[in-house]
């Protein structure tokens, strides 16, 4: 009898800890001395890992000085920076044919406003970026805020990157609380020059300060004992998260995990029918949620329809084409709503096409760029994510959060592991070598969701996997992407698994990427902004409604002058308008699915139009409504610049980073 009600107790205990609500963030520290000391980017990039942070090096732009000698260049420097530490990077190549080179970093003061900067002979063309660090205080002190019962505060320290190591000098940092009974320490570390790189997280159990009223004190103190003649004190603080269990069990939210394949095209997965077995993951993943069989992204590259994935937004609203460009700080992301809803974001990408050169960072607590010092090389590293991935998810399981990861590992250049060349292997064709990248891919995401499953996440996260576009390989003359509108560039997969939704289920509506965050946003109980562009998919996902008012959807391509080409989907009819040197098209992608057939009459062609004008007012009046315009970024750090450059990417008079000009279509199908 003892034994029978010891496991009875047991059995509640456990389901009592079950049924524990689960934290979300009740406050954000910090926010305005981020704001007043660092302007409105107050982030701090550590390692390829960028957070909200205060001590964040601040760039100062200026110009050189045409008195320097061909051996030196004298760059004035503002009157606040006078007499503080200055860190130098610098850039040269030799003629406008070669490649940039970084050089190592300088140390600097002045002391009069202007800093000498020495280049090797013969260094031709030049670029320098000279940053401000440790200019903000040694002690940062919150405001007041009450401690909910279960409370604990989340942060981060590191040393700044930006300094060389050899110059770093050796923090201690120190987190105290202060209440009416006076000042005490809840947390000490050191970290010196020669410790490994990166964020240190700490937790903090506030239990005994329930129900009070405190304010935390971030202290950074510069140990004895330095040896260097110019060490910098750089400390870095990520902005304390203060978290706690607010929301009763019944309105307890989900979490999301979004995952985007980049250059996945949907008919190369198994759910979507693909002709290899190149998914099976991907296919379980289809088997318990839901299928949008008829998705479409709003750009074939990866910058500008991410931006659409985060905004809600068409890029012709967003403005975020290329990576040079930056989303205003006016246009809200799904990220921000749901930080400023209480849930912890974090995200894990590849390389600097999504990076935070361009906004997409904002919203994100943690935003952490996986390229091993290749900015915008794209080899894939989707075990790594992965693992990030994994790693995010067990630490957050009990938090509310929003985890968004990115993988390039089906993007060129197709070179899959050996295990998974089955389908041609180094010999295959182009759409072979692809399908062996899509089954490593898969086998990876394979063990993102068996983590999912065995954290017991499965029951209360929504996992929304899709991709940014596809890829040709020859159709219509076209390889690649990013330089037409035809359907294997367009189509992607968009799947869907969420505790309330009926299983196996499958949606033949079109819908489009901008749909997503409206999707998410209701599905978490935020209000939709009355600026997106998308429509929630809720109804559709849950099964409440089979029918939806019909609704064209969009797609664009900017051109190397400037205007727009669109693809504009009603029903089964596509149009392809606007594109150079090509007539206006009309398509049935129902029966003509490799479109093939132009349909295109004077009425069809009207009916298009009409449609296209209407996108295009849109557009024009949220523009207006924001009050947006896309940002000129003045903090491309070297390594981005340089990038950029191998690209191809020339930066315009007004400071924009534009694209090299696509490759032309050749011929082919419906040309």
């Amino acid at each position: 009898m003892v034994v029978y009600l010891a496991i009875v107790m047991l059995a509640v205990l456990a389901g009592c800890a079950r049924e524990a609500p689960r934290l979300q963030v009740v406050a954000r520290l910090f926010p305005t001395e981020a704001k007043k000391h660092f302007g409105d980017r107050a982030e701090c990039d550590v390692d390829d890992d960028i957070r909200p942070a205060l001590g964040c090096a601040r760039l100062i732009g200026s110009r050189p000085d045409e008195s320097g000698s061909e051996s030196a260049s004298r760059y004035r420097v503002p009157r606040d920076a006078a007499g503080k530490p200055l860190v130098v990077r610098r850039l040269v190549r030799p003629s406008v044919e070669a490649k940039w080179e970084n050089l190592e970093p300088l140390l600097r003061r002045s002391a009069d406003g202007t800093i000498d900067v020495p280049f090797p002979g013969g260094a031709g063309q030049r670029e320098v970026f000279v940053y401000l660090v440790g200019d903000g205080p040694s002690e940062w002190r919150s405001k007041p805020v009450a401690i909910p019962p279960g409370a604990v505060l989340e942060g981060a320290v590191a040393l700044d990157t930006l300094v060389p190591a050899d110059s770093r000098a050796p923090i201690a940092f120190e987190v105290r609380v202060a209440t009416a009974d006076g000042e005490r320490s809840l947390y000490r570390t050191e970290r010196k020059a020669d410790d490994p790189g990166g964020w240190y997280d700490y937790r903090i159990d506030l239990a005994e300060l329930a129900g009070r009223e405190a304010s935390f004190v971030l202290d950074a103190t510069t140990l004895e004992g330095a040896q260097g003649s110019f060490e910098i004190a750089a400390p870095l603080w990520s902005r304390p998260l203060l978290v706690a269990p607010t929301r009763a069990k019944a309105a307890e939210r989900p979490s999301f995990l979004v995952i985007s394949i980049d250059t996945l095209r949907a008919d190369h997965v198994g759910v979507y029918g693909a002709q290899r077995p190149t998914t099976p993951n991907l296919d379980r993943l289809a088997a318990r949620g839901v299928v949008f069989e008829d998705a479409s992204t709003t750009y074939p590259s990866t910058t500008a329809s991410h931006m659409s994935l985060m905004t809600g937004l068409h890029p012709s609203s967003h403005g975020v084409y290329f990576p040079g460009r930056r989303l205003d700080v006016r246009v809200p992301t799904v990220a921000q709503l749901l930080a400023q809803s209480g849930y912890r974001t974090a995200a894990v990408t590849e390389n600097g096409m999504i990076g935070s050169v361009a906004g997409f960072q904002r919203g994100f607590d943690s935003y952490a760029e996986v390229k091993e010092g290749r900015t915008f090389e794209v080899p894939g590293y989707v075990a790594e994510v992965v693992d990030r991935g994994i790693a995010l998810l067990d630490r957050h399981r009990d938090e509310e959060f929003f985890l968004f990861l990115h993988t390039y590992q089906v993007h060129a250049p197709h070179d899959p592991p050996a295990a998974f060349a089955r389908f041609g292997g180094g010999e295959g064709s182009p759409a072979e070598r692809y399908a062996g990248e899509v089954l490593y891919m898969d086998s990876e995401i394979g063990r993102l969701l068996d983590a999912v499953d065995a954290s017991g996440l499965d029951e209360k996260t929504v996992v929304l996997l899709t991709a940014d576009h596809g890829e040709g390989f020859g159709e219509h003359g076209v390889l690649g992407h990013g330089h037409a509108l035809f359907e294997e560039l367009m189509r992607i997969p968009l799947v869907v698994w969420d505790a309330g939704a009926p299983a196996r289920r499958r949606v033949d509506v079109p819908v489009s990427l901008v749909d997503v965050p409206p999707t998410i946003l209701e599905l978490a109980g935020i209000e939709v902004p009355p600026t997106s562009q998308g429509r929630s998919l809720v109804a559709l996902l849950r099964g409440t409604a089979d029918e939806v008012p019909e609704r064209p959807v969009f797609a664009e391509r900017r051109l190397e002058d400037g205007s727009v080409a669109t693809a504009v989907r009603k029903g089964d009819r596509k149009w392809i308008l606007g594109e150079p040197l090509r007539p206006d098209r009309v398509f049935d992608v129902a029966s003509d699915p490799k479109e093939s057939k132009n349909l295109a009459t004077p009425e069809l062609l009207a009916e298009g139009r009409a449609l296209l004008d209407a996108h295009v007012q849109r557009a024009q009046n949220l523009q207006a409504e924001l009050g947006a315009s896309v940002e000129r970024p003045r903090d491309v750090d070297p390594r981005t610049q340089n990038a950029l450059r191998a690209l191809g990417y020339v930066e315009s008079p007004d400071g924009a980073w534009a694209p090299p000009p696509a490759p032309a279509p050749t011929g082919g199908a419906g040309s």
